[in-house]
């Protein structure tokens, strides 16, 4: 039935609880007193519970080891899994298998009816030099890309989103400016992408 529809025969709005699983681009305040994330789909979104998963620094490996106390313990009906830019970069290396399987195993015990996949954002490449590049972080989005397709997930192709942008690569600058945390601009786009796809999938009244 895709994206556990048959929860709207049930269930209002405000008995939804939506995991947002990530790393430090799903945790970043950006000067807030919140995840700036959790903050833009709460306003977009008021009736439904979010809880924020994102732990700075995490690469799919160790986004595993707390996979159970931050995600699951939840019993969430919408888990959003955003991860590969710190996979993809020089110094996490992860290898593409491992991304694969980590986030096969994760789609399996969450259940693909629940999971939305996000592909990673790009970076400006100038001020992430030795770092990441958006050739290594497109690899890794066609992993994601691939396994929605395999298990029918929705998907947001924030990669896409943000480079077809007008304001790309201006919008990736942050309170930081490196180039990889964006700011207030970045996660308007990020959050409404979140809201679009669950609006698409019949989870939220208009």
């Amino acid at each position: 039935m895709g994206l556990i529809r048959w929860l709207r025969s049930f269930l209002s709005n405000d008995d939804l609880t939506v995991v947002t699983f990530g790393d430090s681009l799903t945790t970043r305040h950006e000067g807030h007193d919140e995840p700036l994330i959790t903050l833009k789909l709460e306003q977009l979104l008021p009736d439904l519970n979010w809880i924020n998963a994102g732990h700075s620094g995490d690469d799919v490996l160790s986004a595993d080891k707390r996979f159970e106390k931050d995600v699951l313990r939840h019993h969430p009906d919408i888990v959003t899994i955003l991860f590969g830019t710190n996979d993809s970069s020089f110094h996490h290396n992860v290898s593409q298998i491992e991304f694969r399987q980590t986030l096969i195993k994760w789609i399996e015990e969450i259940g693909s009816e629940r999971v939305i996949l996000i592909t990673p954002p790009p970076v400006d490449e100038a001020k992430q030099l030795n770092k990441r590049t958006n050739e290594r972080i497109n690899a890794y989005r066609t992993i994601i890309i691939t396994l929605s397709q395999k298990y029918q997930i929705p998907l947001i192709d924030l990669f896409l989103i943000f480079k077809n942008d007008s304001r790309y690569p201006e919008i990736l600058h942050g309170e930081r400016n490196d180039g990889l945390h964006f700011g207030e601009a970045g996660y308007n786009l990020y959050a409404a992408s979140i809201a679009k796809c669950l609006r698409e999938h019949s989870l939220t009244h208009p």
